[in-house]
């Protein structure tokens, strides 16, 4: 079977791509919730906060860890229980779609403000 575009052909070079994501991942969850926790949220707070160039830097990192996570998760998913190639094919192919997407929108969002 021809390898559809995993992240890394070792097994714990993907899972070490998974930890550091998930961390990163929960770093911004923590931070953002420690951030309303104490200040008062207007549009003005958010606007200061997401304008910061390492802001925009970190969020884009997060959406890349988003979408390793992701692909690194659903190929699993769909390499163990979907037996039949053409179908195998047609979801990775579709995960690796939608990933692309999310990252470019992300990145178009929070680049563009």
């Amino acid at each position: 079977m021809v390898n559809l575009g995993i992240v890394s052909s070792s097994g714990l070079k993907n899972y070490i791509i998974v930890r550091i994501s998930s961390i990163i991942i929960l770093s911004l969850i923590i931070f953002l919730s420690y951030y309303i926790a104490t200040h008062d949220i207007d549009y003005y707070t958010w606007v200061s906060l997401f304008d910061n160039i390492y802001m925009k830097t970190y969020i884009t990192i997060c959406a890349l860890s988003v979408s390793l996570h992701a692909w690194i998760g659903m190929w699993g998913i769909i390499t163990d229980y979907v037996k039949c190639n053409l179908i195998r094919a047609s979801l990775i192919y579709g995960v690796i779609l939608a990933v692309v997407v999310f990252f470019i929108a992300c990145v178009n969002l929070i680049w563009s403000v």
